[in-house]
């Protein structure tokens, strides 16, 4: 006992702790045994009090022994820290208003290991440069959107769905700040040029997108963008088909009309959303075959059978009076009794469909001019006619969903078209298999730290009287919930989970920081190993914005795992080679292997899940991967998906 007295005394190394409104500061937990760790430790304490000389002492030495921030650096056998010693001294010189030497430091540390605690700094001391100087150059942030022609244009036209917006904002002063349609966009740090990808799942018809954008200067820029979403063919309407007469209609388009087309035979028309069209009948060698595009390149057509135009020819001939009068004559004789006729292309009246949007595709005849066509009391605009041909794009919600198609002739009559469509996900999209994750409770990201401070700092958010990283963690799975992209799961023994999450919180006097990292159960690697660690921070004075940190968080492992498709180009003996578009993929993570059993269809495809397998490798003509388990029977042109 003696000597095991005399050898720790040995080891510790005299240091006059501070006290502090009766606190004690400048101190570690356990011996001081002069390891970079423990000038580390009492660097940090000495901040918590305010001893800045002290701690910017102890953090030099630090230094001198292990220069370079890192996280979950190795102390002492399998014990690790996050370990900045040039964050945390820049800091100090930050609150000693020393802002050059804080820059220097900071920097320093973003070049070891990024943190967003450094950055938010690091944009604290460029926010006071450019306050103090007055900076000339600082302009509002300039907001140049992909798809508009020029600075003054602020409508695009779109048939695209999913709408994928696409842009940059620039300022000198660094972007600090965008939203997107009042939603955040994920920022890591300011920049004076920021490009954004944002995707809409956007209806037909006119939409608002509001961009705001904002640099350190404070100085910020508002751009409203209108999208006129447009994936309907024009709505063809046939007023008369006459030997005499000719073929006349109307053509109706939200877009602008681009071409239309007879029998393969051009007809010029106005670029205009409507205009009529008057043609000589073509001779009846072929089926009659009616085209109009607008200029998004949306199609719609209108096919008559040879055999049945000839028969109502016929018919036309031997009734000299019909067709001697001004009424329109379309495949027989006028009956105001007689209700319109309604004819969906491609459905029936019960389907099931796998996609988010569904074109109801058709034509709508009468005896007599339609003069009304809805879909779900939707009005399809027109001009009267006595066939109608119409498209007319829905989105559909899981499960079921009817829709009702009416038209209604100028003599009152009416017809009504009930359709059901029962909505399901594909297999391979089905949360039941996106990767799974067990979150457990954030824990202290320094253990020597008090916890007291934890709760002062949650009391103000959260009316609870004990506070723990289980409250953080519940916060943290309900936002993966909405989010849907990976599997929250309950347990975290093996097999129940593909990886498990682990969160480290820390409370100080300069504010909160949680960071997150995850692990592979299979393989106990550290996933994503450029940025092993998704981190978040705020200052104290801003407390109330826990909740958008936690999201900001989950933001962050949301954006570093992506839904990745491709599809299977050759089997090889130890696997197979698939293309992708994509440059993201993660090392050994888990694949899904999926074949359409109807790919072509309007109603979406059935998916059957063939087997599963893992990405290893990468080559110039794609990726390489392998099959789990005996099961996977693979073809070329099967699809594949990340978990």
């Amino acid at each position: 006992m003696l000597c095991s007295f005399l050898f720790v005394a040995g080891c510790a190394v005299p240091y006059k702790t501070k006290v502090k409104d009766g606190v004690v500061y400048c101190t570690t937990r356990g011996v001081f045994k002069s390891k970079w760790y423990n000038y580390f430790e009492r660097a940090l304490s000495c901040i918590e009090g305010e001893f800045y000389q002290d701690a910017l002492h102890d953090l030099d030495i630090a230094i001198s022994q292990r220069p370079d921030d890192r996280r979950l650096a190795r102390t002492i056998g399998m014990h690790f820290i996050d370990y900045f010693p040039h964050r945390e001294k820049g800091l100090v010189y930050f609150l000693l208003k020393q802002y050059p030497k804080a820059e220097r430091e900071l920097k320093i540390s973003i070049e070891n290991e990024a943190s967003a605690k450094a950055y938010y700094y690091l944009d604290e001391i460029r926010k006071i440069g450019i306050h103090s100087k007055k900076d000339e150059r600082c302009q509002p942030p300039e907001i140049t959107v992909g798809q508009c022609s020029d600075e003054t244009d602020r409508v695009i036209l779109t048939n695209s769905f999913p709408f994928m917006l696409t842009g940059v904002v620039q300022d000198q002063c660094y972007i600090s700040t965008l939203t997107i349609d009042s939603q955040p966009c994920l920022i890591t740090q300011s920049s004076p040029k920021v490009h954004f990808t944002k995707a809409f799942e956007l209806a037909d018809g006119r939409h608002f997108i509001d961009i705001f954008a904002q640099s350190l200067s404070d100085q910020a820029t508002r751009l409203t963008l209108t999208i006129l979403v447009d994936t309907a063919g024009p709505t063809i309407s046939i007023k008369n088909i006459h030997p005499v007469g000719g073929i006349h209609g109307y053509l109706h388009d939200n877009s602008l009309l681009k071409s239309l087309t007879i029998n393969n035979q051009h007809i010029d028309i106005p670029s205009k959303r409507s205009t009529e069209f008057k043609v000589p009948y073509p001779e009846i060698i072929s089926d009659l075959k009616i085209t109009a595009c607008d200029i998004l390149g949306n199609p719609s057509t209108l096919l008559l059978h040879k055999q049945d135009i000839l028969n109502n020819m016929k018919w036309i001939m031997a009734n000299n009076d019909f067709y001697m009068s001004d009424h329109s004559i379309l495949f027989g004789r006028k009956n105001t009794a007689s209700k319109p006729v309604i004819l969906i292309d491609d459905l029936k009246a019960d389907n099931t469909a796998y996609v988010k949007t569904l074109h109801i595709r058709g034509k709508a005849e009468s005896h007599t001019p339609i003069t009304s066509l809805t879909v779900n009391q939707c009005s399809i605009p027109f001009s009267s006619g006595n066939m109608i041909v119409f498209d007319y794009p829905i989105m559909l919600s899981n499960g079921s969903n009817t829709i009702c198609i009416k038209a209604q002739d100028q003599a009152g009559n009416t017809r009504e078209k009930t359709i059901l469509i029962n909505k399901q996900i594909p297999a391979h999209l089905q949360l039941q298999e996106r990767y799974r994750i067990f979150v457990h409770a954030f824990s202290s990201m320094y253990l020597f730290e008090s916890p007291n401070m934890l709760k002062a700092m949650f009391s103000s958010i959260f009316p609870s009287n004990k506070v723990t990283g289980n409250l953080v963690r519940k916060n943290f799975i309900a936002h993966a919930h909405q989010r849907k992209r990976f599997q929250i799961t309950n347990t975290d023994w093996f097999g129940s989970s593909d990886a498990s999450l682990f969160g480290k919180l820390r409370t100080s006097r300069s504010g909160i920081e949680i960071a997150v990292r995850l692990i592979d159960n299979r393989t106990s690697e550290v996933l994503a190993n450029k940025g092993i660690v998704k981190d978040v921070y705020c200052p104290t004075s801003e407390s109330h914005r826990m909740m958008s940190i936690i999201k900001e968080l989950y933001e962050k492992l949301h954006h570093a795992f992506p839904l990745i498709t491709g599809t299977v180009e050759k089997i090889k003996k130890d696997g197979f080679l698939f293309s992708s578009r994509a440059s993201t993929m993660k090392m050994n993570w888990p694949l899904l292997i999926f074949v359409e059993n109807q790919p072509d269809c309007i109603l979406g495809s059935p998916v059957e899940i063939v087997g599963q397998g893992r990405l290893s490798g990468f080559t110039p003509s794609g990726y390489m991967a392998f099959c789990e388990g005996i099961d996977c029977n693979l073809l070329p042109g099967y699809r594949v998906i990340n978990k």
